[in-house]
């Protein structure tokens, strides 16, 4: 989004975005339903949705500090840096995440959990 100088590319880019996002909710969700029971997955659910409003508290902080104080950074404007960074954040983020989280319960890795902790993950 950085990049965009035209309306009609920043509405594309907000699509793709949407596009992409839409469905984080309903993964995080199953991934979530799939490795705890019934009794301990809306604990953890309550954690992740904490956890997104802190993100947002924390992120309109951030943007109130980059648009005020990154004006003409590098030639580019504040909003530019704005999301330029929290664009490269999310990456770095998907990327470690991509990684280190585990998939499915049915198909971790002798790398994340011993036989005998896959075969208790599945059973649960």
């Amino acid at each position: 989004m950085p990049a965009v100088t035209a309306g009609w590319g920043f509405l594309l880019c907000r699509f793709l975005v949407g596009l992409t996002e839409g469905p984080f909710v309903p993964a995080v969700s199953l991934m979530t339903s799939s490795w705890y029971n019934k009794h301990e997955s809306p604990l953890r659910m309550g954690i992740r949705h904490a956890g997104n409003t802190i993100s947002q508290a924390i992120s309109g902080l951030l943007a109130a500090g980059i648009l005020q104080n990154m004006d003409d950074v590098a030639g580019l404007s504040a909003w530019q840096c704005f999301l330029l960074l929290e664009g490269m954040v999310s990456i770095v983020v998907a990327l470690t995440s991509f990684w280190f989280i585990p998939n499915f319960p049915e198909s971790t890795g002798t790398d994340f959990m011993t036989a005998e902790e896959a075969q208790m993950a599945q059973y649960r």
